[in-house]
C-alpha cells in the first residue's frame, strides 16, 4: 500500500473532519426514543435479506471486487471471483460472531473477519491465500507476512485522531471492558443522543474510524444496550472489509512508485474503508444495505 502526496496534504482536512464529526448533544429526543428506531427500522427489511441473503450479498460483493481488482492487475477475473466469494463468506461469519453476546465476541469476530479480508487482499494480488495477514487492533493493523516472516504495525491517522479526541473530550468515558470485548475502542458520551455525521440522523450508537461511540443509555434495558453495541461492532467490521476489498487497492493505484512513500506507509494505513462502504451502500440500496445488515445481525 502506498500514499500519494495529495493524500498526505489533505490529512489536515481529514483531521478537522474527525473533530467536527464527534458526538454532541442533540436537542428534542431522548436515547430511548432513538433506540426504538433500531427496532422499527427492522420492519422495512426485505424478506430476502435474511441470513442466507446477506451471506450471498457478502460473497458476491467480495467475489466481484476481488475479481475486478485482479483483472485490472492482469490476472483472472474468474479465479478472483471464486476465491473472493469464499473470503466474503468468512467476513460474514466474522460479523455474525462479533454480534454474539459472549465476552470477547467482538474481538473474535473482528479477527475472523480480518482473516477473510486478508484472503481477499492476497487473492486480488495473485498471492497465496494466507501469505499475508492484517489483523486490526483498534484503528491500527498488525501485519504478518509469512513469506518474509516480518511483523509490522500500521496506524490509521484518521482513526488515531478520532481516538485522541475521544480520550481528551471530558464528555467521553472510556469503557475498558467493552473495548476488550469489541476489539476496538468504546467510549460512552455524556449526551442523550449522537448526531450521525453527514446524514443528520440521530442515534444512540455510532462507529467512526474504528472507534465506537455510545450515547447515555442508562434509561435503556440491558438487552437494548447489548443490541446497540453489537450493531456498532458489525459496522466496524464492514469498514474493515471494504478497506481490504477496495481501500488499499485505491491507494496503490493513486500512489507513485517512490521509496520515500514506501517508508511512510510502513507505519501509516489511511483507511478508506468507511468511505467506500458508504458509496456502495448508497448505490446498492436506498435504505442503506449495511445498516440493514447491522440491524439484522446485531439484534
Amino acid at each position: 500500500m502506498r500514499l500519494t502526496p495529495g493524500f498526505v496534504l489533505t490529512l489536515p482536512v481529514w483531521l478537522v473532519a474527525a473533530v467536527t464529526l464527534m458526538p454532541h448533544q442533540a436537542a428534542g429526543q431522548a436515547s430511548a426514543a432513538v433506540a426504538d428506531g433500531y427496532r422499527l427500522a427492522q420492519l422495512d427489511r426485505p424478506a430476502l435479506l435474511g441470513t442466507a441473503g446477506l451471506l450471498g450479498v457478502n460473497a458476491v460483493l467480495a467475489g466481484v471486487s476481488v475479481g475486478l481488482v485482479r483483472e485490472l492487475r492482469g490476472g483472472s477475473f474468474l479465479e478472483g471471483f471464486q476465491g473472493g466469494a469464499l473470503a466474503g463468506g468468512v467476513v460474514f461469519l466474522g460479523k455474525v460472531v462479533a454480534a454474539q453476546r459472549f465476552s470477547g465476541a467482538g474481538l473474535a469476530g473482528r479477527q475472523l473477519a480480518a482473516v477473510g479480508g486478508s484472503m481477499a487482499s492476497n487473492l486480488a494480488a495473485s498471492a497465496p491465500l494466507l501469505s499475508r495477514l492484517e489483523l486490526p487492533l483498534g484503528p491500527a493493523r498488525v501485519v504478518l507476512d509469512s513469506r518474509t516472516r516480518h511483523l509490522s504495525l500500521r496506524a490509521d491517522p484518521l482513526g488515531v485522531a478520532v481516538l485522541t479526541y475521544a480520550v481528551l473530550d471530558p464528555r467521553c468515558r472510556f469503557d475498558a471492558g467493552a473495548t476488550l470485548s469489541a476489539g476496538t475502542p468504546v467510549f460512552h458520551a455524556d449526551v442523550p443522543v449522537l448526531q450521525v455525521p453527514l446524514r443528520g440522523a440521530q442515534a444512540v450508537g455510532m462507529e467512526l474510524s474504528s472507534v465506537i461511540l455510545l450515547a447515555d443509555m442508562s434509561a435503556l434495558d440491558r438487552y437494548t444496550r447489548a443490541d446497540v453495541l453489537a450493531h456498532e461492532r458489525v459496522h466496524t467490521i464492514q469498514a474493515d472489509a471494504f478497506q481490504a476489498l477496495w481501500g488499499r487497492a485505491l491507494l496503490e493505484w493513486l500512489a507513485p512508485d517512490s521509496p520515500g512513500w514506501e517508508r511512510v506507509v510502513g507505519v501509516l494505513d489511511l483507511n478508506l474503508g468507511e468511505a467506500t462502504a458508504e458509496l456502495v451502500d448508497r448505490l446498492l440500496w436506498r435504505r442503506g444495505l449495511w445498516e440493514i445488515e447491522a440491524e439484522y445481525i446485531g439484534r
